[in-house]
């Protein structure tokens, strides 16, 4: 197995989990909001969740503000162009620049020992230069989202 094969996903793994973090803290932090939201949770149950977290507003401000800066500074990462952080991009350079080095060879033999390989190795597609052009459009396409994100982070 090519060293760049591994390497590619170390790096997506990094990356997912990243990802996933910023997810989590976002869900928990809608669920808390929405707890109180009468609209969604009905005037009695919105009631009572708002004087459970005025009970412990100490705890509950700060929980929610550290839940939206931490989704914000892990999703902003995912984005970051610096030379020293992981980010898509990033990955995605290193992709194209090994295209020939992420082969279904590969595939096989870093996934040597998984439960279903065979099935997985049959939908398995290589990756291409239009995957890699379609993930850059992508990316391009959320540029004013993304310019925005940066915003906010830098004013956290």
């Amino acid at each position: 197995m090519s060293k760049e094969f591994k390497t590619l996903f170390d790096y997506l793994k990094n990356l997912q989990s990243r990802y996933f973090h910023a997810l989590s803290a976002f869900y928990v932090y809608e669920g808390l909001l929405e707890s109180s939201a009468p609209n969604i949770v009905g005037q009695k149950e919105a009631g009572q969740n708002v004087k459970i977290l005025n009970q412990f507003k100490n705890f509950f401000i700060v929980s929610k503000e550290a839940l939206r800066v931490y989704f914000f500074l892990e999703l902003a990462k995912l984005f970051d162009e610096s030379k020293q952080s992981l980010h898509i991009s990033k990955i995605v350079n290193f992709a194209g620049s090994n295209i020939k080095k992420l082969s279904q060879k590969d595939f096989l033999e870093f996934h040597q020992g998984r439960t279903f390989l065979s099935e997985l190795f049959k939908q398995y597609k290589a990756m291409d230069n239009k995957d890699l052009a379609e993930i850059k459009n992508k990316i391009s396409s959320h540029e004013k989202i993304i310019k925005k994100l940066m915003i906010i982070v830098i004013n956290i």
